[in-house]
This record gives structure tokens, sequence and C-alpha cells, in this order.
């Protein structure tokens, strides 16, 4: 048995973490959500951590891997449709249209607001989505003694079907989700206005409905000096707008010329003995290529995601291989009556259903003990780490009792730390699955959000961004094609190992 110190932050581990992501990149390639490169995933993922752990196995579980951001499908033809049934007014009453007309867009606002702000999959309920078969591995590392606590290492290992807003368009993405979003309101408006004329009999032609169509010329310019003039400020959209890429201008001043466009040649009419019809036709018009963008939002294909997820994936699954050597040849470093468990979910992209289903499945069990969890993500960011109290999309309160002693880890080593909330422009992590199972949870999360939307949910996040060649940490990268991503592993690795240590020795 050896003594002294281990350096975790070794080139033998920090090569370890690369070839896991080189290998199930090479070998395996994308794995969405269901799919039979995803199972194969799991079964390398075993089939590594069999070297490490006392137990693996692998647990499976149902989803639908087109239902969570397919909802983009279902909400735009509902736009339209509310807008078509105006139509119909000769052989039903305006009443009537005007009611089905808003219920189709508070039908589809309620679908964005489950599906995007709750993370609920509901239009399976409704719509003939096909359920698929996803896994997660799990792998036990046995304590010396019979366990009291227990800690759970998890990350995803789905790669995410590709954005096809940020593949082609770059900071276009949040013109268009955020021009679609305005779209709806302005639809909910059009559509409540007409019913309350309907009701009480009020002429179209009157100050309201001026008001109304001033809104809709306005708005295209508005978002376009709001990126462009307030998206300078470092605290609008966490900065990402303040360096545009080429296609980020391109796409913002082609829709904006555009609805120039469609707002000059139709002006006259619009402003001419207005109605809220007329008014209704022009925002779809002028609604066009958010329409079309949002529509084809989600693309069919998926990407390598190395960063996303697999730099998380990676020290989870190199924890398991240095606590076997501690258990080998440093015992006295070896977990006393700490059992570690490392779980790799499937079905994170598509809802946080791996996560969900492993907490659900165990939570019973395991909170007999001490019992929590700290989940890795999407590791880019060497230069901090970010430890997260709540994720804000979903409004979901995370774990003082793991996030508190994580962050004094993170500090004791000398990381940069942010103990914060997680964007809420930023989905969801497993935290939140784990959370909503029964588990207490946090996720370390590494996204550099000025930067995340020249390859987040693309084909540009790939092996390429991870650097061949260990750098020291203070080389962080001049931009995201150079980060020092083997560093911000290597800090999570060390974090994480160093709770383990203090949570056995009851410390924290």
């Amino acid at each position: 048995m050896k003594k002294g110190k281990y350096k975790i932050d070794s080139d033998e581990n920090s090569d370890f973490m690369y070839n896991v992501i080189r290998e199930i990149v090479t070998k395996i390639g994308p794995r969405p959500s269901g799919s039979e490169n995803e199972k194969k995933t799991a079964e390398l993922i075993k089939s590594i951590l069999e070297n490490y752990c006392d137990e693996t196995h692998i647990e499976h579980f149902n989803a639908y891997p087109r239902a969570f951001l397919g909802w983009f499908k279902i909400v735009i033809p509902m736009i339209i449709l509310s807008y078509f049934v105006y139509f119909l007014s000769d052989l039903i009453t305006p009443f009537v249209t005007s009611l089905i007309g808003l219920s189709l867009t508070l039908l589809a606002l309620f679908i964005l607001y489950k599906h995007f702000l709750s993370y609920e999959i509901w239009t399976p309920k409704i719509f003939p989505y096909k359920e698929k078969q996803s896994q997660n591995v799990v792998g036990i590392i046995k304590p010396k003694k019979n366990p009291k606590k227990r800690v759970v290492l998890s990350a995803h290992m789905d790669s995410c079907f590709r954005f096809s807003l940020i593949e082609y368009t770059r900071q276009g993405y949040v013109y268009f989700i955020a021009s679609g979003i305005l779209g709806v309101a302005q639809f909910i408006l059009i559509h409540v206005s007409r019913l309350i004329y309907v009701l009480v009999n009020w002429p179209e032609k009157s100050h309201w409905t001026y008001f109304v169509n001033w809104i809709i010329v306005i708005v295209p310019f508005f978002m376009t000096f709001f990126i462009f003039v307030m998206g300078q400020h470092e605290k609008i959209f966490y900065g990402s707008f303040r360096k545009m890429d080429k296609m980020g201008y391109i796409t913002i001043i082609g829709c904006l010329t555009y609805s120039m466009t469609v707002v000059l040649a139709f002006y006259r009419y619009l402003m001419t003995d207005p109605t809220l019809i007329k008014s209704a036709g022009i925002l779809m018009i002028v609604s066009v290529p958010y329409l079309v963008g949002l529509f084809f939002y989600l693309s069919k294909h998926s990407n390598n995601s190395a960063i996303d997820n697999l730099t998380a994936v990676a020290p989870c699954i190199c924890a398991a291989k240095i606590l076997k050597e501690y258990q080998e040849k440093y015992q006295d470093k070896f977990p006393n009556e700490t059992e570690v468990v490392i779980a790799i979910v499937g079905s994170e992209e598509v809802g946080l259903i791996g996560s969900y289903n492993f907490a659900k499945r165990h939570a019973e069990e395991y909170n007999k003990i001490d019992t929590t969890c700290i989940n890795l993500e999407s590791l880019e960011e060497s230069r901090y780490q970010r430890i997260y109290m709540i994720e804000e999309t979903t409004k979901t309160e995370l774990s003082p009792e793991v996030y508190e002693p994580l962050a004094k880890c993170s500090e004791e080593l000398g990381i940069e730390t942010h103990l914060r909330g997680m964007p809420g422009i930023a989905g969801g992590t497993d935290a939140t699955g784990l959370v909503r199972g029964g588990l207490k949870a946090t996720s370390i999360e590494g996204i550099n959000y000025k930067d995340y939307m020249y390859w987040y949910h693309s084909t540009r996040d790939n092996i390429d961004m991870i650097n061949k060649e260990r750098r020291p940490c203070m080389d962080v990268g001049k931009d995201w094609k150079h980060r020092n991503i083997r560093c911000a592993m290597e800090n999570a690795l060390k974090t994480i190992l160093l709770y383990i240590e203090k949570k056995d020795k009851g410390e924290i």
C-alpha cells in the first residue's frame, strides 16, 4: 500500500478522460435519445466501469424522444390555423371563430409552457409520438465498511438533436425565439380584442385597433434595436450579443428588411379602415420568417456532442478509476463508509427523463442513509466553476445540503467558484430530474454563455473543440474554439473527489 499525495490532475488522468471522449465519438458518434447508438454507448460505458466498480448494471425506461422539442411543429400550425379560422365567419358566428382562434393560440402557449418552462412531456397525451427505450448505466463502488453515506456522480450520455437555428444563424437563434414568443402574444392580443369587440358590439375601426396595428409595425424594429443596442450590455443574454457572428447579422438584418418591406407595402391597407382580421393577416405575413424558422427549429439529425455532455461523462468515469487506484494502492484515501454511485444517464436532451427515472427508482432505498448527488454538465470553461442553487427556467430549487459544501470544496482547491442560479435561457440539467425524482442534488456546469451560441447543439460541438494536449490552467484560450477544456474537466474531477473525501470523514 502506498501513502502520500495522489495527483488527481495528472497527465495520465487527463489523457484518460480525453480518450474516453474520443472512443465514444469515433466508435459510436451521435447517440440521440432512444437510439441504437445511445444503447451502444451505454454498453461501452458499462464495459469501462466494470474495471473499476464492484457492481455495474443497465436500467431501462421508456421516453418520447421527438416530443420534448417537437412541440414547435405543433404550435406553429396551431397559430396559423387560429388565423384562418376567421374566414369561417360566414359559416359560423364571429363569436365562435374568435373563441376558436383564441383557444388555439392559448393551447399553443400552454404547450410552450409545459415543455420549455416546466420540462413536462405533455403532447404525447394527445399526439401520436413514438415511444422508445432508453437506459441508464449504474456503477457501484462499495466502501470498506457498511455504507452510512452515499454520493451519486451523474452525467448524461445522450447527444442532442441539432438546433438548426443555431447551426445556421448563430445569435439569430435568440432573435427567432423572442420574435416567435412576441408573435404569439400579439395573436392573443388580436384574438382577445376581437372577442371583446363581438361581445360588446364595438366597431373595429377604433383607436384600439390602430394601437394593435402600431404594435405589429414596431415590434420588428424593437427586437432589432434590443439586440444590436441593448445587446451590447454585459447582462443582456449574458453578453452573447456583444460579439456577433456574421450569420447572426445577416439573419437579423434580413428579417428586419423583410418586415420593413411588408409594412411599407401594406401600410395603407393596414391603417385605412382597419379591422382586426386585417391586423392578423399582416401579422401573419410579417411572421413568415419566424414561423418557418421555428417550424424547422429541430433537425432530425443528432450531433457528436463532445462538450454537451461527454466532458461531464469522462470525469465521472475517471473518478471511478481513481477510487479503484485508491483501493489498490492508497487505501487511506479510499472511502471508509461512503458508497459511491456512478450514474451515467440517458435521455437528458429530451426532458431529463433518465435522471428522473434513476431517482424515482432508487429514492426510497437511497434516502435510508445520507445520499447526495452531484451532476456534471457541459464542462467547457476552465476560468471558473459554476455550481447551481436553482434552475431558473423550471424554477427548480436544488439542494443546499449539496451545493454549499460542494462550493466550499471548489473554493478550497483555489478554483474561482460561482454559486448561483442557472440562467433562465439555459433550460435545465439532470439535477432537476434528480430532485424531482426525490434525491438531493446540484450541478456543476461549465458553459460560457457569452459564446455558447457558436457551438451549442450544433455540429461544431465535436472533439475538435477539446484540446488534444494538456495545457496549464492559466492558459484559458482566446475564444470558444480554443478553450482549455481538459482543465475544466480536471477542476470538476478534483472537486467531486474532495467532496467524497470530506463527506466520508464527516467534515461536510
